[in-house]
């Protein structure tokens, strides 16, 4: 297996684990529920899009030229969370998980089109590309420890 295929593998892996979590909840509780501060797990959701988005739009072409992604400096996380959170506050969970899918799809997409010769090294590790799943990793475990309290909560009340 290329490391592009099991690059993708992964990313679908995580996506799918992201996903699970989800599974039985309630519409109601996705939207309004705080997950992280005032993030319910729709505006989960729309980060991880978002993210894929600037992932396509800036880094993959940033990457292709040589050129370094610093995504992990506080000047680019709180206004890109900032103005991600703004942008996408009112969108639906319906239109969240659309969005979610189909910038996954573009994502896989430009990573499909690029020439496996001029793959970065190491672009799956923890730099480059490889901070989609990191990045998925650490939201996954904001929505699983809102999950847990979702839970609790309704045992205490049943």
């Amino acid at each position: 297996m290329s490391e592009r295929e099991n690059f993708l593998n992964r990313i679908a892996a995580e996506r799918q684990q992201t996903l699970s979590l989800l599974i039985g909840v309630s519409e109601a509780d996705l939207l309004a529920r705080p997950v992280n501060g005032e993030w319910s797990a729709k505006d989960f959701l729309i980060h991880l899009m978002a993210w894929e988005d600037w992932s396509v739009r800036e880094a993959i072409p940033r990457l292709r030229d040589g050129k370094p992604v610093d995504v992990l400096a506080p000047e680019f996380i709180q206004p890109f969370n900032d103005t991600t959170h703004s942008r996408w506050r009112d969108t639906s969970l319906k239109e969240a998980l659309d969005l979610l899918y189909s910038t996954r799809q573009v994502l896989v997409e430009a990573i499909m089109s690029w020439p496996e010769e001029r793959l970065p090294a190491p672009w799956t590790r923890g730099s480059g590309l490889g901070l989609v799943i990191t990045h998925e990793k650490q939201h996954r475990e904001h929505i699983r420890t809102w999950r847990e309290t979702l839970r609790s909560g309704k045992e205490n009340k049943g």
